[in-house]
């Protein structure tokens, strides 16, 4: 029995060892690491700045990320510093921002493509600050509640301003049209509903309407690649749970569905019926429309393999595909992230996008079953419902592409510094072990 006892602490103690040299140290990281991530995902990649009437003026996103990257420089310790740098996240993201920059001299249009990596700073500096969040779960859960919060303002105030496309779709009068706000919102749902389900009753009300309005607005703008994310966001979230929660959430939207859809916007129900009779759409049928664009998108992947066309080229090529064919028509993007890519960039982009996902999944999937000791559902759920999303918009250089990635960064320091799983351990008291 006591040969029992001295093995098992033994393997404790080795755990607690091996887990302790592969986690960062929390020392050294800036107290205010968490005011400084809410901020980036603020103004970088939500672009709340661009809401705020006169501010606008003030470049808010230059400001406050040089600002934000001096407080690090001078508040966030070496420890903190070195931590990052072993981060695969971050690391495959850095490869990322230089596949970019390496395809500018093969480019087809150099111009275009400068244009394309002159954003870079500002998507690698979201993913550095996301990345330099102090791993502590309080700090994890409330960047992204008060982003979720941010994100509900800044939806609202879009809905005040009433910019609108084809008729009656919500845009922005900044950098996101109507399918980009739908991608960031269905994002931010569940983090939203996530943030709902614990803390303090304050918190979690109002984390439950900012949900609400997400919804609400995300429904204003029409977007059908919003609408896939959702379900498929949504159905995500609800099966990371105990199979009779599984059954209770089934029922509540067996039940709500059909009440909330008389109260959709008009724009919304005309489009959301399309997604069942697609034989008959544009995207379909036109040279212009999504599947001939992805089709070409291939064609242009296989014949410049190595470097691709260079970033943000896509249309250019497409353009004179029309030229050629002696086609009238405005120059298209690859409305396919992934196919934009490996059309842009090359297979090299393109591997390194799809590693950036799987390790972005591999980050968020660790918290996602309900048998986790950390139960956080949304961080899986957001991702699907955005992977989903940009299957049908280019985003490869997105803000919110980074976003995301900087949130998966920011998840792979925590996943490093908690256990996430348990085990039992056999013993005199059958005492668990987090492992």
């Amino acid at each position: 029995m006591s040969i029992a006892v001295h093995a098992n602490a033994a393997q404790l103690r080795s755990r607690g060892r091996s887990a302790q040299r592969a986690a960062p140290a929390l020392r050294g990281y800036w107290r205010g690491s968490w005011i400084a991530s809410v901020l980036a995902l603020s103004f970088i990649m939500i672009r709340a700045g661009e809401v705020l009437g006169p501010i606008r003026q003030l470049k808010p996103v230059f400001t406050v990320t040089v600002l934000l990257l001096l407080f690090h420089l001078f508040g966030t310790g070496a420890v903190a510093w070195k931590s990052i740098r072993t981060n695969v996240t971050f690391q495959l993201a850095v490869a990322m921002g230089v596949c970019i920059c390496l395809s500018v001299p093969f480019s087809i249009w150099k111009g275009q493509s400068v244009s394309t990596m002159m954003t870079l700073p500002w998507s690698l500096s979201l993913v550095a600050l996301l990345s330099l969040n102090a791993p502590s779960l309080r700090n994890f859960d409330r960047v992204l509640m008060l982003a979720t919060w941010v994100a509900a303002l800044t939806a609202i105030a879009l809905v005040s301003q009433g910019a609108v496309v084809e008729g009656s779709r919500l845009t922005s009068l900044g950098t996101y049209d109507p399918n980009d706000l739908g991608a960031l919102f269905v994002i931010m749902i569940p983090f939203a509903l996530g943030a709902s389900t614990r803390g303090p009753k304050l918190s979690r009300l109002i984390s439950a309407v900012s949900a609400a309005v997400l919804f609400a607005v995300l429904m204003k703008t029409g977007s059908r690649g919003g609408l896939i994310g959702l379900v498929v966001g949504l159905s995500v979230f609800s099966f990371s749970y105990r199979p009779r929660k599984i059954l209770m959430i089934l029922g509540a939207i067996i039940i709500l569905a059909p009440l909330t859809w008389p109260l959709l916007p008009t724009v919304t129900k005309e489009r959301a019926v399309t997604l069942f009779s697609l034989d008959e759409d544009y995207n379909t049928t036109s040279n212009s429309g999504r599947l001939y664009l992805w089709k070409r998108g291939v064609v242009f992947a296989l014949a410049n393999p190595l470097v691709g066309l260079g970033a943000g080229t896509f249309e250019v090529q497409i353009g004179e595909d029309f030229r050629d064919q002696g086609t009238r028509g405005a120059w298209h993007t690859a409305h396919n992230t992934y196919v934009q890519i490996f059309a842009e960039l090359g297979m090299p982009g393109g591997i390194l996008l799809l590693a950036l996902i799987g390790r972005s999944a591999r980050n968020a999937a660790a918290f996602w079953s309900w048998r986790t000791t950390v139960h956080r559902p949304e961080l899986l759920a957001s991702l699907a419902a955005y992977l989903s999303a940009i299957v049908f918009l280019s985003h490869g250089y997105s803000y919110i592409l980074w976003g995301m990635f900087g949130i998966a960064a920011m998840t792979e320091q925590l996943l490093r510094t908690r256990p996430t799983r348990t085990s039992v351990i056999s013993g005199p008291t059958g005492a668990t072990r987090l492992v």
